[in-house]
């Protein structure tokens, strides 16, 4: 499905934009959004040569913009340490019955699935039964534990002993269903983890059915091995992070020592596999690319004029941090890595101001040029920048939870206002091979990015301090 694209004159800034800072144009943010989402891009799938591609033109395009790098030494990249799981072979369980010679060989699949960890190994651990309301015996890495009750229940019972991922025991054991299942070759591959939590400090835990479950029930068996025939290959990644210096006021220096964090991330999902039939793209035709013109090439252009503005124009009071994140569609992993390693304190960020698919006007909120906000009801930001004059509608999707799907939610459980401008509609291209760069409606985009803008320099110049609502704020801590 195509979006309707209006045919209105080219939208430039309606306020001033800034000392020496040329306007956002239509133009500007096009060329933007069709490099990123162009089909040499092949979809920015994350750890891929063609997202490392566009992060380096993010990094270029905020170097020529007079951004400082705030990434890894002055540099404009932060590596995110990634690894993808490889399979070299098919998982297998062996055990020791109790009084018996020889093994009995449990088969993946059939008699057992990997739930986390596939990349951890076990030989010949003790199997140490555990009730479902405990208790756990000490850590120990030559056991395993066979856990009664339910997977939540063993969670539950973990996280009070404070042992995170089941660190430091040799294998997690839950029980599933009774019957045998299909055998199965090999792990899901492809997936992406962070550093070497996996294969280095977590055990794996395995999910026992059929006749393991038996047999593990009937206490016969004294000692388990596990292998989950994979490996962590490492993969290149890498967050695009700038900074521009905040002054503070004559009447507030302090607000210097404030940060804004604002974001968008460039990654999307790829490329059709090679054992998948292509879906149809919007021509007719096989298409395997998701181009991700609106999720998010979008998104980026936006911020790459945002802060192309901030750069050239008056000072800001707080300090600006731009984060390009990778990793998004596999979990926020680039945004996480980022809260883990910050640019600038997190004790000193006061907002994360996020943005997210501005492709494509939304009729309900007005048409082409306007803007949403996840989370209105979160924090004092939108009912400030109508105050102010700057127009932001509330999210007119507040059943589909959008404060909670993006990077900007990563923030929040970290305890920093964090909320997301967007205008996305619920198109059907959402995820589609059908989300192109002709799809996008740039004098639209013109729009949304100048009212972003508004909105954002409200926070960045010190008018307006981001704060919870009452009787609102973050998560529980992790």
């Amino acid at each position: 499905m195509r979006a309707l694209i209006l045919t209105l004159p080219l939208l430039v800034a309606t306020l001033p934009a800034g000392d020496d800072a040329a306007p956002i144009t239509a133009a500007t943010l096009e060329s933007h959004a069709r490099f990123l989402a162009s089909d040499e891009m092949r979809g920015r799938d994350t750890g891929s040569k063609e997202a490392m591609r566009a992060a380096r033109y993010i990094a270029e395009t905020l170097d020529d913009a007079g951004l400082k790098g705030a990434g890894d030494h002055g540099s404009y990249l932060q590596a995110v340490p990634l690894f993808e799981l490889v399979a070299n072979g098919t998982p297998y369980i062996d055990t020791q019955p109790r009084g018996g010679e020889g093994l009995d060989l449990f088969a993946h699949g059939e008699h057992f699935s990997i739930y986390r960890n596939p990349a951890s190994k076990a030989k010949a651990l003790s199997i140490v039964r555990v009730p479902a309301g405990g208790p756990l015996p000490s850590p120990d890495a030559a056991i395993a534990l066979d856990f009664e009750g339910s997977r939540r229940e063993a969670k539950q019972l973990l996280e009070a002993a404070g042992i995170e991922d089941g660190a430091g025991y040799g294998l997690i054991v839950l029980r599933g269903s009774s019957s045998d299942g299909k055998p199965r070759s090999s792990v899901r591959t492809g997936r992406l983890s962070r550093g070497f939590a996996e294969s280095n400090t977590a055990p794996a835990w395995i999910v026992a059915r059929g006749e393991l479950k038996k047999s593990l029930e009937s206490g016969r068996l004294t000692s388990i091995s596990f292998d989950g025939a994979c490996e962590l290959a490492p993969v290149e990644a890498a967050n695009v992070v700038a900074r521009i210096p905040g002054v503070g006021t004559p009447e507030r220096p302090e607000l210097a020592q404030e940060v804004v964090v604002i974001s968008a991330h460039y990654d999307h999902i790829g490329v059709v596999p090679d054992d998948r039939k292509a879906p149809l793209g919007a021509d007719g035709e096989p298409d395997r690319i998701f181009n991700g013109a609106d999720d998010d090439a979008s998104g980026v252009a936006c911020v790459l004029e945002v802060a192309r503005v901030l750069a050239a124009g008056t000072p800001q009071a707080r300090e600006v941090v731009i984060l390009l994140a990778t990793g998004e569609e596999k979990g926020l992993l680039g945004t996480e890595h980022y809260l883990d390693f910050p640019a600038a304190p997190l004790e000193r960020t006061i907002a994360n101001l996020n943005v997210e698919m501005i492709g494509r006007a939304d009729a309900q909120i007005g048409g082409a040029g306007q803007v949403w906000f996840t989370g209105p009801d979160e924090t004092n930001l939108i009912a400030a920048f109508n105050a102010a004059g700057v127009s932001v509608s509330r999210d007119p999707y507040p059943d589909q939870n959008y404060y909670k799907r993006s990077d900007n939610y990563a923030f929040v459980k970290r305890g920093v206002i964090g909320q997301t401008f967007s205008t996305y509609d619920g198109h059907g291209d959402y995820h589609q091979v059908t989300d192109e760069p002709d799809t996008l409606d740039y004098d639209h985009m013109a729009g949304a990015t100048q009212i972003t803008l508004d909105a954002i320099r409200l926070v960045t110049s010190g008018a307006i301090t981001p704060q919870w609502a009452p009787d609102q704020g973050p998560p529980e801590p992790r």
